[in-house]
Parts: C-alpha cells; sequence; structure tokens
C-alpha cells in the first residue's frame, strides 16, 4: 500500500466535543489522499474515549498518558506520519471540503516553495472576519517579524523535510511555539499564500487565570526576543526596530487579554518608541495584536 501524499496532523485536549466537528470536516475534503494522525496530548479516560471516532479511511491514534502541550503533540504527529506533505489542524478549528485540494494542487504547481498557508475565517465573541493575506514572494521574512498572524495551527501545509532542517516545535514553549518555529523557518524558506478563507479558527474569548510571573504566553515572548534578536540584529536596524516593536505589541496584547490594561498601555508606548516610522504594516500589526489576539 503506497504512502498517502498528505498527513493531517490533529492534536487534541479535552476537547471530544469539538474534536468531533474538526475530524468531520476532515471526512468532507474533496482531496482524498491523505491520512489523519490525532494525538491526544493526555486528556481524561472519559474525554479520551467520548472524543476518537474511527470512521476515516486512514487514522492512527497516538496518545500521551500526561498533557505535554501542543508542541509536543504536533512533534508527536510529524513522527508517525507517513505523507510527503504536513498538514495542521486545531481540534477546535475546522476546513472548508476544498482546503487540502487546494493547497496540494498549488503546492505541486510551483517547485519554488516547501510550505503554504490559506486564509481563515475568524470566530470571535459572536462576529466572523476573513483573513487573507497577500504577500508577493520573498515578503514572508520580513512580514513575521511583526508576528504569528497566519494562525499556522490550522492553515500550514509544508514538506516534511522542512523539519529536518528547521527542526521540530519547541516542546518547551507553552506558548507561541508556532511563531517561535516560523521565525526559524524564515531563515531558510519561503512562505507562499492562498488567498481564500479556507479554515474556520474559533477563538475562547474567556481570559485566563495566570499570574505576571507565570504567565506561559509571557514567559514565552521573552524566550522568543532572546532567541532571536541575535540573528535578526544581524540583518539590520529595520528588521531590529520591527521586532523590537513587536516583541512589545504582543506583551501588550496579553497583558491587555489577563487584565492589566495600565502595563498593557506601557507596553504599547514602548511599541510606538521602537518603531516610529508607523506605516501600514505596523498599524496592522497593532490592531492584530490588539484586537484579534486568540488565547489558543
Amino acid at each position: 500500500m503506497s504512502s498517502p501524499l498528505i498527513s493531517v496532523i490533529l492534536p487534541t485536549y479535552k476537547r471530544h466535543l469539538l474534536l468531533q466537528r474538526a475530524l468531520a470536516s476532515v471526512a468532507a475534503q474533496t482531496f482524498r489522499d491523505f491520512e489523519v494522525v490525532v494525538v491526544d496530548d493526555g486528556s481524561p479516560d472519559s474525554d479520551f474515549k467520548q472524543g476518537i471516532v474511527m470512521d476515516l479511511p486512514a487514522v492512527t491514534l497516538i496518545r500521551h498518558e500526561v498533557n505535554r502541550g501542543a508542541a509536543a503533540a504536533r512533534n508527536s504527529g510529524i513522527a508517525a506520519a507517513k505523507g510527503d506533505w504536513i498538514s495542521f489542524l486545531d481540534s477546535d478549528d475546522s476546513w472548508s471540503p476544498e482546503k487540502l485540494a487546494a493547497q496540494a494542487d498549488y503546492l505541486r504547481s510551483t517547485d519554488r516553495f516547501l510550505a503554504n498557508c490559506t486564509g481563515f475565517r475568524l470566530h470571535r465573541g459572536g462576529h466572523v472576519s476573513e483573513i487573507c493575506y497577500d504577500m508577493a514572494p520573498g515578503e514572508f521574512a520580513t512580514q513575521v517579524l511583526w508576528g504569528c498572524r497566519i494562525s499556522p495551527g490550522s492553515c500550514l501545509m509544508t514538506h516534511r523535510q522542512v523539519f529536518n532542517t528547521v527542526g521540530p516545535f519547541d516542546e518547551t514553549f507553552r506558548r507561541l511555539e508556532d511563531w517561535d518555529w516560523l521565525l526559524r523557518f524564515s531563515q531558510h524558506y519561503d512562505m507562499s499564500f492562498l488567498q481564500r478563507p479556507l479554515v474556520d479558527v474559533f477563538v475562547d474569548d474567556r481570559p485566563p487565570a495566570t499570574t505576571l510571573r507565570e504567565d506561559p504566553a509571557l514567559l514565552a515572548i521573552d524566550r522568543i526576543k532572546s532567541r532571536h534578536l541575535p540573528w535578526i540584529r544581524a540583518r539590520g536596524w529595520s528588521a531590529t526596530t520591527k521586532f523590537q516593536s513587536t516583541i512589545r505589541l504582543e506583551k501588550a496584547a496579553r497583558l491587555y487579554w489577563i487584565r492589566r490594561p495600565v502595563r498593557g498601555v506601557f507596553q504599547l508606548c514602548l511599541a510606538l518608541l521602537w518603531y516610529p516610522a508607523r506605516n501600514r504594516e505596523f498599524f496592522w500589526s497593532l490592531w492584530s495584536v490588539l484586537f484579534r489576539r486568540t488565547s489558543r
């Protein structure tokens, strides 16, 4: 039996009801040369037994005995995947039926790109907005400095050989592991984009219970800065100021989200000071992190 062209990696944790919607959207794909790798990241036994439905033609189930985080779940799925291409779907999101077909057709039509992201529909607070990025070839390395705005957890398809170069997701990150990975990716590859909203991303508006010192997102932002700032500095002043500004924007958004508005305003002021040019990309980034920042 030949290997499938695409491996769909679907990590989940305590989302057995939402998982049904995600799996149903995979089953409805018009493109059929795929397998599904479901990684349960340590859900309780009751959730685990209710949530996994084996009604797809090729399903592999992996279960972590303890919760290890989204990065570890994706890495376990990648290790088990048999396809040439890897496509991710978060268990609380869903795909349009033509999602895999559109990406597969595009990536097979060019040898320039080894990764592609689609647009998405963002569902939050009873509102839906369509987000599709128009990036010309070569622009991704600059745009990723503005933060992780492309929802790679459900929109990304990439060739498996990319992980040999970039490495896996960093399992020590409990948040923003996708931005860390995309920054590493941008050092080696370019990203292509389909300007079609083929993914539905659902956001929980409930703020997390956390402290400033232990908040995983704030800790991740500081780690991303210390890890990536040295090589970004080597790219010059413009890249450095954009990245430094984004770090403050990300902190402002997170502080606002966990109800620390005064600290958030302070970080926002620092962001404005770091990037005084304030062009279109800056204000797009500002709007993105303050009003569309997800809690994922």
